[in-house]
């Protein structure tokens, strides 16, 4: 079946793209501020000058992150599971065009989502066995259908970091890699040179963290494979009953694990803790919000630590060891040639090294290991992030800029209604232009603090009119419980787009679409419903998690729907 714009599912049958758009309609801005040039495609330097200035000073300083700075409420891998749960939701055009006409999101080719705009994991499952059948191992029945990905084996051991203990190998894999073909100026194939990743979506080998959670994805769907395999289940039948039990899982797990820690709780009751929710009527490409892509999405910046430690390996008595700052764990990216850390001269070989397999109790809570914290969401960002430099390809040049730049500066050209705007639409509290400023904050070093308000006390106008990726930031730190969580329009934001993404299509209906209730009744004890559930599959007999899924696939077509309601919530 296909609806406007044909995208392929990853069972091989075709979806619909989304569109791109303003969830609070007649809300644009410009601002005061910061004006456009007379042929209104690109920023005024004025306003560029101002954009640099305020995202120079958006850190913290040192190389650890105190108690304080940490978010006891989220431990660190929901940061990258957010950036998942991100690339799976939308690929926009916008991110890497050189082109802007100046008019907001008015260039519909640019503004459209090359997604499916639903959660069902196709920046894993690519294209599916048929549509993308590299991805997946050949049976050993050359003519049977296949059902596992190929994954791709570790590279040496980093020299100086010691042997990983076997009992930390849980997922000992890196994702399958091709070595780059291209030959050089005399007509030779470089040695050494890149490996390009063998994966449904190569946004997701940016770095190592978010590769190796690829992986554990895809080690999970094999483990369900093989189980479903040894009870003498069909190759045929293998990867669609696979499929959907994983994709069902990672849907349980977006709303009652990772929603319930980013968002408020007041908002994810609204949203997601009532019997069902009914539309009024879809449109038929679905839309998926401006603000959340360009803006609040970015949140996950304001998550990201200095420091993480991959394995046992990187923990000392004085810390984490110099291999475990953020610009190192950059470096194992298959994209590093577009990005300049701090440590240039950092350049790892993949595939990852075997001693740098990720131990994910460090980052989810799992067992009685203590993980490691998000950082508290704030304007306060970790400094290692800060130092990484991006291809500034919205403005058509090849300057590279920093990340809480480019997410000011996207608000500014697509004309984003501020934070303050989009609150009082909502009737939440506005954060005034004092309680903008950064003295504010009721954590962080007061350094940092006072460095930022000297730039912001310039801009008075910016503490008034704000754009929406540095608002949901401040939000979350005076009104999201210390940094803890988002605020009231980040949290709004985020639970309309995520609900928007469940919104029940022909084609996701026989993927399963849930009732709510199934989320906070007893009915979910066998539900997949945690990261902690879902990688202590890998773990659980064979048998048994074969039971489990045929037991899930067969109750999935007789769950209701859920839809969203359109315009309820925002009374005139």
């Amino acid at each position: 079946m296909q609806h406007g714009d044909g995208k392929y599912l990853c069972d091989g049958s075709i979806g619909i793209q989304g569109e791109i758009s303003n969830l609070f309609e007649g809300l644009t801005s410009e601002l005061s501020w910061a004006k456009m040039t007379a042929d209104n495609a690109q920023l005024d330097p004025a306003a560029e000058y101002i954009i640099q200035k305020i995202a120079s000073k958006m850190k913290h300083s040192g190389h650890a992150i105190s108690a304080l700075d940490n978010s006891d409420g989220i431990p660190a891998g929901y940061t990258y599971l957010l950036q998942f749960i991100f690339h799976d939701l939308t690929r926009s055009r916008i991110f890497s065009s050189a082109h802007f006409d100046g008019h907001g999101l008015g260039n519909a080719s640019l503004a459209s989502n090359l997604n499916s705009p639903q959660l069902d994991l196709d920046t894993l499952y690519g294209g599916g066995i048929e549509v993308s059948p590299h991805l997946y191992e050949r049976h050993k029945d050359g003519n049977a259908a296949r059902y596992r990905f190929r994954m791709g084996k570790l590279g040496p051991a980093k020299i100086g970091l010691g042997v990983l203990p076997s009992n930390s190998r849980t997922c000992p894999y890196d994702v399958a890699r091709i070595r780059d073909s291209v030959v050089d100026a005399a007509g030779k194939i470089p040695t050494g040179g890149g490996i390009d990743p063998v994966i449904g979506d190569l946004r997701n080998d940016t770095h190592v963290l978010l590769s190796q959670l690829l992986v554990l994805f895809m080690h999970v769907h094999n483990k369900v494979a093989d189980a479903l395999a040894e009870t003498g289940e069909k190759p045929e039948n293998i990867f669609r009953m696979t499929r959907r039990f994983i994709v069902r899982s990672y849907r349980h797990i977006i709303i009652n694990d990772v929603m319930r820690k980013l968002i408020d709780g007041q908002t994810h009751v609204r949203f997601f803790g009532r019997d069902q929710i009914v539309e009024d009527g879809t449109s038929e490409m679905i839309r998926h919000s401006a603000e959340f892509i360009f803006a609040v999405a970015r949140i996950g910046h304001g998550m990201v630590r200095n420091q993480y430690p991959v394995n046992s390996l990187f923990l000392t008595d004085q810390g984490i060891i110099e291999d475990g700052f953020l610009d190192t764990i950059l470096t194992f990216s298959s994209f590093n040639k577009r990005l300049s850390s701090s440590r240039p001269a950092l350049s790892h070989k993949l595939p990852v090294p075997e001693n740098w397999i990720v131990d994910w109790r460090l980052f989810f809570k799992i067992d009685e290991t203590d993980p490691v914290y998000a950082q508290r969401i704030s304007p306060l960002l970790a400094p290692r992030l800060m130092s990484a430099r991006f291809d500034n390809f919205a403005a058509g040049d090849a300057v590279q800029k920093s990340l809480p730049y480019l997410d000011m500066e996207r608000c500014i050209r697509f004309k984003l209604p501020t934070g303050q705007q989009i609150a009082s639409k909502m009737g939440v509290h506005v954060l005034s232009p004092c309680e903008m400023r950064a003295m504010k904050i009721p954590f962080g070093g007061v350094n940092d603090k006072t460095q930022l308000d000297r730039v912001l006390d310039g801009v008075p106008e910016f503490r008034r009119e704000t754009p929406l990726s540095y608002y949901v930031l401040q939000e979350a730190a005076l009104l999201g419980n210390n940094g803890t969580h988002l605020g009231p329009v980040g949290s709004e934001i985020t639970a309309r787009t995520i609900l928007n993404a469940l919104i029940c299509t022909p084609e996701t209906h026989t993927m399963g679409i849930y009732d709510t209730r199934e989320f906070d009744t007893a009915q979910s004890e066998r539900s997949i419903n945690t990261m902690k559930k879902f990688i202590d599959l890998m773990s659980m007999d064979s048998r048994n998690l074969a039971e489990l899924v045929k037991a899930s696939t067969q109750e999935q077509g007789q769950l209701p729907s859920i839809r969203l309601k359109r315009g309820q919530e925002f009374a005139e």
